[in-house]
């Protein structure tokens, strides 16, 4: 079977186009969302990331313990809050930003695998995805979860098609990021290996790196594992 993750020849002019087009999404978007980042007020999970923010990083790590997200999406909100403030939209555009991150990420994917007018089309229909657009403008990790997933997709292609260990290296530390942002973030890792397991089951050298990829993902999120096992432990027993 044909993999279509494979360089296609390219012209010396249409990076240019692929980019303004990536550029012309990146600015729907944000006009999109606009509206919503500064005449919205906060609901109570917007409420909650902003309390997180301002808390220092130990007394954070113990909050969201208790919660159902892990805290690295509030350890880089407490960051950014530093630099642009703390005002509702302020906060807010950090998933903006992101979003910007994921846009790039989801044309890449899209173009590697699929050729660039795809990719064009994916960049278009992803600005306007109104799903896309509604936690765009929301002060949750969203956005960043939608990032990281498309980053490490995307640079484990790139670790399939090359000899190099430092793809393989940089997906172990996603794929800890993305389970340090949001537990369901384990679904796109699971949906990775069914697609490893179909397309290079026989392959050794893959299957090798991805698992000792993923034993270093395990490594990076230790520290926070044990926060896992205790809350869904205490959900399935209290509801």
């Amino acid at each position: 079977m044909k993999n279509p993750f494979v360089r296609h020849r390219e012209s010396r002019w249409l990076p240019l186009v692929d980019w303004a087009v990536v550029l012309f999404g990146i600015i729907i978007f944000t006009l999109a969302v606009l509206p919503n980042i500064v005449g919205a007020s906060a609901y109570f999970d917007e409420g909650y990331s902003a309390f997180l923010a301002k808390v220092d990083l130990l007394s954070m790590a113990g909050y969201t313990a208790l919660d159902v997200h892990p805290p690295l999406y509030y350890a880089l909100l407490h960051v950014w809050q530093l630099i642009v403030g703390d005002s509702v939209a302020a906060l807010r555009l950090l998933s903006v930003v992101l979003g910007w991150v994921a846009i790039v990420f989801a044309f890449l994917i899209v173009r590697r695998g699929f050729g660039r007018r795809a990719a064009w089309l994916a960049v278009i229909l992803m600005a306007l995805s109104p799903l896309f657009i509604r936690y765009g403008a929301s002060m949750r990790m969203y956005t960043m979860a939608l990032a990281i997933g498309l980053a490490a997709t995307y640079v484990l292609v790139i670790a399939l098609t090359s000899k190099r260990k430092w793809p393989w290296v940089v997906y172990a530390i996603l794929v800890a990021a993305g389970m340090w942002t949001n537990y369901f973030m384990a679904l796109i890792w699971v949906s990775h290996l069914v697609w490893l397991l179909y397309e290079h089951r026989r392959t050794k050298d893959v299957m090798k790196s991805w698992r000792y990829a993923i034993i270093g993902a395990l490594i990076l999120y230790l520290p926070w594992l044990p926060a896992l096992v205790y809350r869904y432990g205490e959900i399935q027993v209290s509801g």
